[in-house]
């Protein structure tokens, strides 16, 4: 099961709650909250702004918050999403929110 499936009654995060409807009409991908996440480093590779989180169960995540106006954050998901319908090996990712911002999460693979 996947993460998101695990927190399918996660109410949306964000403060401007018209982006959350507007995005549910769009979607229907779980937008978890990690503003409770332990934070474990910011990682300083790429261009993005993206910082390392432990979930409750102690996996690590990489928060990574878009660039406006991009769409980087659902992008990353919809291809993740069309992978798994192909049966090609690709991350784990889920749309994501912390501190109101929304952003992608991709589960550490590296160990």
């Amino acid at each position: 099961m996947s993460h998101a499936a695990a927190n399918a009654t996660v109410q949306c995060p964000l403060h401007d709650r018209q982006s959350c409807q507007k995005l549910s009409l769009l979607v229907s991908f779980t937008i978890i909250d990690t503003s409770n996440w332990r934070a474990v480093e910011e990682e300083s590779l790429g261009t993005k702004a993206k910082i390392w989180l432990e979930d409750e169960m102690g996996s690590e995540w990489l928060f990574k918050y878009p660039r406006g106006g991009t769409g980087e954050h659902w992008s990353e998901k919809a291809v993740a999403h069309i992978a798994q319908a192909l049966r090609i090996p690709h991350a784990e990712v889920d749309l994501a929110a912390r501190g109101g911002e929304l952003g992608s999460v991709s589960r550490n693979f590296a160990g």
